[in-house]
């Protein structure tokens, strides 16, 4: 969603920009006009590939986990062509004088769950642990790595998914395509936090027209941040009155 709202105020940006600085060079207000839509446009394209590459690539990782979480054997499969030389006892990898475990559970990984882990490496005589995971909160990773003769490393799988991804073994996404201008798009730009924020550009705008000898520019400019306000009052408005309560 953020980068919904990024991508309006940098496009935003451009299109102002590009206007205001053809200025020193054209008089024409169409010329200016035609310039800033066509920067406007090499950026909305720009940045709709960047959307879209990222897009792909978050779906393909996606599959990759829940691959992981549903199937507690294709999650071994993996971890066993990456490490060919591990092996697996008591529900652990043990590989050289290091051991892993894969935390297959949408939840983080708790410090309960750690120590069960850390007794399991030292079991193993393993030197150095990991456990790999969806997500894991910064203290548990603290008390892992604090942990005496068998230091635990947590990681997300997104380290085991970029090794696979190299060996070919990450699965084709399925996601359907990112449109980039959709409803969820025109609620992220036009929300009512954004309405304060076109206000307070058109304020600064409306302020500098009276100091620049780009008065008319600036005013302009200050209008169309004007209308937007309004504009993103109006939606975010359509949208609390279109909730549904639960009761």
């Amino acid at each position: 969603m953020n980068r919904y709202i990024d991508g309006f105020f940098i496009l935003f940006g451009v299109f102002v920009s590009t206007f205001l600085l053809t200025g020193f060079a054209t008089d024409s207000f169409w010329l200016r006009g035609a310039a800033a839509l066509a920067a406007l446009a090499a950026a909305a394209l720009a940045f709709a590939a960047v959307v879209k590459k990222r897009g792909e690539k978050h779906a393909a990782y996606r599959d990759f986990v829940t691959y992981c979480l549903l199937d507690d054997g294709y999650a071994d499969k993996i971890f066993s062509a990456l490490y060919p030389d591990a092996v697996k006892k008591d529900g652990i990898f043990v590989f050289g004088d290091a051991a892993a475990a894969l935390h297959l559970k949408l939840a983080k990984p708790s410090g309960d769950s750690v120590i069960s882990y850390y007794k399991k490496f030292a079991e193993a005589g393993a030197k150095r642990g990991f456990v790999v995971c969806v997500d894991y909160d910064k203290q548990t990773d603290a008390l892992a790595r604090s942990l005496p003769a068998c230091p635990i490393y947590i990681l997300t799988f997104r380290n085991i998914y970029r090794r696979a991804k190299k060996q070919g073994l990450v699965p084709r996404a399925t996601a359907a395509k990112t449109r980039f201008f959709s409803k969820a798009f025109v609620y992220a730009v036009f929300s009512a936090k954004n309405s304060y924020r076109f206000a307070a550009c058109a304020t600064a705008l409306f302020l500098l027209s009276l100091l620049t000898p780009l008065k008319t520019y600036y005013i302009v400019s200050g209008f169309v941040c004007t209308a937007l306000a309004v504009v993103a009052r109006f939606v975010s408005s359509r949208k609390d009155n279109s909730s549904v309560d639960i009761k």
